[in-house]
C-alpha cells in the first residue's frame, strides 16, 4: 500500500544526491505507536515502541 508513495519519494531524492565511496550501513528505529507485525518494544530506548530499519546514509544524507 505504501510502496507506490515510497517510490514517488525515492526516485527523485536518489537521483539529486549521489553517495561517494564513504558510505554505511546504519540501524534506525522508527516511532511506531500502532499494531504490526513488525512492531517491536525495547522499554530501555529513548524510542521505546516501533520499527527497526537498515539505511545507508552517508555523513548528511539518508540514500535508502
Amino acid at each position: 500500500k505504501v510502496e507506490p508513495l515510497n517510490c514517488i519519494l525515492r526516485d527523485p531524492c536518489q537521483k539529486h544526491e549521489q553517495p561517494a565511496s564513504n558510505v554505511i550501513v546504519h540501524k534506525r528505529r522508527i516511532h511506531f505507536g500502532g499494531k504490526s507485525y513488525y512492531t517491536y518494544q525495547m522499554s530501555s530506548k529513548p524510542i521505546t515502541k516501533g520499527s527497526k530499519v537498515f539505511v545507508l546514509c552517508n555523513t548528511r544524507y539518508t540514500y535508502n
